[in-house]
């Protein structure tokens, strides 16, 4: 696979997205998790610090590709956390 997204085939595409999905997922439920109360503080802090670190290193078509996939409030706090200094 190429480091470049937009190079792949639909297939390697449609794999790429269902990959990135998968993470975008996951954080989701870690940010639910927080905001229902289920996820104490120290352990939101660690993971959503190695969520942001690894978005900012994720081609931005990840998450381009998977945002309709998720909630407004979501959608807002990772555009948020990905915009860079």
């Amino acid at each position: 696979m190429t480091n470049n997204p937009e190079s792949l085939t639909a297939a390697d595409t449609a794999r790429f997205l269902a990959y990135e999905h998968i993470f975008y997922h996951s954080w989701e439920l870690a940010w639910t998790a927080h905001n229902e109360g289920i996820l104490k503080e120290g352990a939101w802090k660690d993971w959503n610090t190695w969520f942001v670190a690894e978005a900012r290193r994720r081609p931005p078509p990840g998450w381009i590709g998977n945002r309709k996939n998720h909630g407004d409030g979501f959608i807002q706090y990772v555009e948020d956390h990905l915009k860079r200094d």
